[in-house]
């Protein structure tokens, strides 16, 4: 397997990763990158692929597939998108096919267009705050009881 850049392959810009099969080219044909998370914490990880003729294409997320092997032909980028959830330094992995390519070189696999964001999350409140509001409906309630009995008088 080899992976590699392609310049005629891209869904923006100039630079899009090729993961192919190759007898010239050996290696394990997977672009890996281990990305500073925060466990515990979401991400949506978005990427888009394509390939120009069929064959095998994994993503995975410290070693587990994400994205099921694919291998069908998509003739133009599709986008893939997860949300994900980290445990700290995690692993981004794509793997091209596990077969070599045909007579005319088919068989490559591109990804662009990678993204891992972090996902806002909901602000847990301080027991400070609830603490406040609590005080403040109580304060409120008192003030409507006083009312209610300054009428019957």
């Amino acid at each position: 397997n080899s992976a590699a850049v392609s310049t005629a392959h891209t869904d923006s810009g100039a630079w899009a990763a090729a993961l192919a099969q190759s007898v010239l080219l050996p290696s394990t044909g997977t672009i890996s990158q281990t990305l500073s998370t925060i466990a515990g914490e979401a991400y949506l990880l978005t990427f888009y692929y394509m390939t120009d003729s069929s064959g095998t294409f994994t993503a995975t997320w410290n070693g587990l597939a994400i994205f099921p092997t694919v291998t069908t032909n998509p003739a133009a980028f599709t986008m893939g998108q997860f949300l994900l959830t980290a445990k700290g330094n995690d692993v981004l992995s794509f793997t091209g096919p596990s077969s070599l390519p045909d007579l005319r070189g088919d068989g490559t696999w591109f990804v662009d267009d990678v993204s891992v964001v972090r996902q806002q999350s909901k602000p847990v409140p301080e027991p400070t705050s609830l603490l406040l509001l609590g005080i403040g409906l109580m304060g409120i309630v008192l003030l409507q009881l006083q009312r209610v009995k300054s009428k019957e008088v």
